[in-house]
Protein backbone atom coordinates (compact mmCIF):
# COMPACT_ATOMS: atom_id res chain seq x y z
CA UNK A 1 0.00 0.00 0.00
CA UNK A 2 1.38 3.39 -1.00
CA UNK A 3 1.16 5.74 1.97
CA UNK A 4 3.09 8.62 0.45
CA UNK A 5 1.34 11.94 1.09
CA UNK A 6 -1.49 10.37 3.09
CA UNK A 7 -2.88 12.75 5.72
CA UNK A 8 -3.00 11.11 9.14
CA UNK A 9 -4.32 12.11 12.56
CA UNK A 10 -3.03 10.07 15.51
CA UNK A 11 -4.62 10.83 18.86
CA UNK A 12 -2.34 10.05 21.77
CA UNK A 13 0.69 10.29 19.52
CA UNK A 14 3.24 11.82 21.86
CA UNK A 15 4.39 8.51 23.37
CA UNK A 16 4.08 4.75 23.27
CA UNK A 17 2.22 2.99 20.47
CA UNK A 18 0.92 6.25 18.95
CA UNK A 19 4.41 7.70 18.67
CA UNK A 20 5.79 4.45 17.22
CA UNK A 21 3.04 4.40 14.59
CA UNK A 22 3.73 8.06 13.78
CA UNK A 23 7.43 7.32 13.26
CA UNK A 24 6.63 4.54 10.78
CA UNK A 25 4.02 6.57 8.90
CA UNK A 26 6.30 9.59 8.60
CA UNK A 27 9.05 7.30 7.28
CA UNK A 28 6.53 6.05 4.69
CA UNK A 29 5.91 9.63 3.51
CA UNK A 30 2.73 10.51 5.40
CA UNK A 31 1.85 13.93 6.77
CA UNK A 32 1.10 13.22 10.42
CA UNK A 33 -0.54 15.24 13.16
CA UNK A 34 -0.12 13.84 16.66
CA UNK A 35 -2.19 14.91 19.62
CA UNK A 36 -1.64 14.84 23.34
CA UNK A 37 -2.64 16.59 26.54
CA UNK A 38 0.86 17.48 27.78
CA UNK A 39 1.97 20.30 25.48
CA UNK A 40 5.67 20.10 26.37
CA UNK A 41 5.82 16.34 25.86
CA UNK A 42 3.81 16.68 22.63
CA UNK A 43 6.09 19.39 21.23
CA UNK A 44 9.19 17.39 22.12
CA UNK A 45 7.85 14.24 20.45
CA UNK A 46 6.72 16.14 17.34
CA UNK A 47 10.11 17.80 16.95
CA UNK A 48 11.91 14.50 17.49
CA UNK A 49 9.93 12.56 14.87
CA UNK A 50 8.92 15.26 12.38
CA UNK A 51 5.20 15.29 13.15
CA UNK A 52 2.83 18.24 13.48
CA UNK A 53 1.75 18.72 17.12
CA UNK A 54 -1.80 19.55 18.18
CA UNK A 55 -2.47 19.94 21.90
CA UNK A 56 -5.80 18.26 22.41
CA UNK A 57 -7.56 16.37 25.20
CA UNK A 58 -9.96 13.98 23.45
CA UNK A 59 -12.05 13.70 26.61
CA UNK A 60 -13.06 17.35 26.15
CA UNK A 61 -15.88 16.52 23.74
CA UNK A 62 -16.88 20.15 23.24
CA UNK A 63 -13.48 20.87 21.65
CA UNK A 64 -13.47 17.91 19.27
CA UNK A 65 -15.20 19.66 16.32
CA UNK A 66 -12.87 22.66 16.56
CA UNK A 67 -9.75 20.48 16.78
CA UNK A 68 -10.86 18.26 13.89
CA UNK A 69 -11.48 21.37 11.79
CA UNK A 70 -7.95 22.50 12.66
CA UNK A 71 -6.58 19.12 11.51
CA UNK A 72 -8.49 19.27 8.22
CA UNK A 73 -7.36 22.87 7.61
CA UNK A 74 -3.72 22.08 8.45
CA UNK A 75 -3.49 18.93 6.33
CA UNK A 76 -5.96 19.92 3.63
CA UNK A 77 -8.14 16.92 4.47
CA UNK A 78 -7.67 13.61 6.22
CA UNK A 79 -7.12 10.09 4.93
CA UNK A 80 -6.49 8.14 8.12
CA UNK A 81 -7.70 8.52 11.71
CA UNK A 82 -5.82 6.48 14.29
CA UNK A 83 -7.61 6.85 17.59
CA UNK A 84 -4.99 5.78 20.09
CA UNK A 85 -5.58 8.23 22.95
CA UNK A 86 -6.57 6.75 26.24
CA UNK A 87 -6.27 7.16 29.94
CA UNK A 88 -5.97 4.79 32.83
CA UNK A 89 -6.10 4.70 36.57
CA UNK A 90 -3.30 2.61 37.99
CA UNK A 91 -4.16 2.82 41.66
CA UNK A 92 -5.14 -0.24 43.65
CA UNK A 93 -8.62 -1.40 42.70
CA UNK A 94 -9.91 -0.76 46.21
CA UNK A 95 -8.90 2.92 45.84
CA UNK A 96 -10.71 3.49 42.53
CA UNK A 97 -14.26 4.81 42.63
CA UNK A 98 -17.04 4.56 40.05
CA UNK A 99 -16.45 8.12 38.77
CA UNK A 100 -12.85 7.23 37.93
CA UNK A 101 -14.01 4.07 36.11
CA UNK A 102 -16.60 6.07 34.19
CA UNK A 103 -14.01 8.64 33.14
CA UNK A 104 -11.71 5.95 31.73
CA UNK A 105 -14.62 4.16 30.03
CA UNK A 106 -16.03 7.35 28.56
CA UNK A 107 -12.69 8.46 27.15
CA UNK A 108 -12.09 5.11 25.48
CA UNK A 109 -15.61 4.49 24.19
CA UNK A 110 -17.01 7.90 23.27
CA UNK A 111 -13.97 9.45 21.61
CA UNK A 112 -14.16 7.59 18.28
CA UNK A 113 -17.83 8.41 17.58
CA UNK A 114 -17.22 12.03 18.59
CA UNK A 115 -14.24 12.28 16.22
CA UNK A 116 -16.23 10.68 13.40
CA UNK A 117 -19.15 13.04 13.92
CA UNK A 118 -16.75 15.99 13.81
CA UNK A 119 -15.13 14.64 10.64
CA UNK A 120 -18.57 14.35 9.08
CA UNK A 121 -20.02 17.70 10.08
CA UNK A 122 -17.24 19.99 11.35
CA UNK A 123 -17.75 22.80 13.81
CA UNK A 124 -21.05 24.15 12.49
CA UNK A 125 -22.85 20.85 11.89
CA UNK A 126 -22.26 21.37 8.16
CA UNK A 127 -22.84 18.19 6.16
CA UNK A 128 -20.53 19.59 3.47
CA UNK A 129 -17.59 20.00 5.88
CA UNK A 130 -15.94 17.05 4.17
CA UNK A 131 -17.70 15.88 1.02
CA UNK A 132 -19.33 12.47 1.36
CA UNK A 133 -16.97 10.91 -1.18
CA UNK A 134 -14.05 12.10 0.90
CA UNK A 135 -15.60 10.73 4.11
CA UNK A 136 -16.11 7.32 2.52
CA UNK A 137 -12.36 7.02 1.95
CA UNK A 138 -11.20 7.78 5.50
CA UNK A 139 -9.54 4.75 7.08
CA UNK A 140 -10.22 4.45 10.79
CA UNK A 141 -8.08 2.50 13.23
CA UNK A 142 -9.21 2.40 16.84
CA UNK A 143 -6.67 1.10 19.35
Amino acid sequence: MDLKNKKVLITGGSSGIGKAIAIDLIAAGCQVIITGRDEDKLQQAATEIGAIPLAFDVSDYDLIPEKVAEVVATLGGIDVLINNAGIGNFDLLENININQFENVFSTHVHTTPSLLEALSFGVNNDENFLPIERRKRISIIDL
